[in-house]
């Protein structure tokens, strides 16, 4: 175990290429498969409502973020910072929908226009501040700074869309809500790891704990969303 500092990055070659990290890359690969799964067991459910609609772009967003974000690791060699570009912008996305989805059940309408307007503000910011950051700041020399936008993003719309309003659904809506709270949870200890650099191994680092329980996450995401469907009625 390493704590307070990270292990030589895995470099692979294969194929007469020189690769990096191929432990995230698997693990990316794997969160990718996982969200466009759930992806199409949301809409083989059938319910037409936002709350599903949104749910299942959202489980897309989830895939198409970690197949790029994959590759740009894998790739990083060759692509350079400018590699992670698309996987911060597709990501900006996946807190959006899910903001979105879970927003579309508050019943005070004033509340709700207000609530899905401040998502979609929180958004475009995101987007610019994603933009500017890429334009003016040195990324070169630290490449995880790349996040600092995203990451506060996704931060406030999970804990407060999941987590607050999971426990509000699970007392007002239906029990099943209980999932969505629980997955914060579950996923929150990502960022003792994440912040304190604790890595068990090489092949098993810190950024291998976060994709094992945002997989997690997304199985308790959907078992609320299975749940639930079956007292919607269209």
């Amino acid at each position: 175990m390493l704590i307070g500092q990270d292990f030589d990055k895995i470099e692979w070659d294969v194929l007469g290429l020189h690769l990096l990290e191929p432990n995230a890359f698997f693990g990316d690969m794997l969160i990718a498969i996982v969200g466009f799964y759930f992806a199409y067991k949301t809409a083989s459910l059938k319910k037409n409502t936002p709350f599903f609609s949104f749910w299942k772009l959202a489980f897309i967003s989830f895939g198409f973020t970690f197949i790029t974000g994959g590759f740009g690791h894998l790739f990083f060699h060759y692509w350079g910072v400018p590699g992670k570009y698309l996987g911060w912008y597709v990501g900006i996305f996946t807190p959006y929908f899910i903001e979105q989805a879970t927003l579309s059940l508050i019943q005070h309408t004033k509340q709700k226009k207000f609530l899905i307007l401040l998502s979609k503000i929180k958004f475009i910011i995101a987007v610019i501040g994603t933009s500017l950051m890429i334009l003016f700041m040195d990324l070169e020399s630290d490449p995880t700074r790349g996040m600092s936008i995203v990451t506060p993003h996704i931060i406030i719309g999970l804990v407060f869309c999941l987590g607050y309003l999971g426990y509000i659904y699970s007392k007002r809506i239906h029990r099943s809500f209980t999932y969505m709270w629980i997955s914060v949870i579950t996923i929150l200890p990502s960022a003792i790891f994440q912040s304190q650099k604790i890595n068990f191994f090489q092949w098993f680092d810190r950024n291998d704990v976060s994709h094992l329980l945002i997989i997690i996450g997304m199985f308790f995401y959907f078992a609320c969303i299975k749940a639930y469907s079956k007292v919607v009625i269209d």
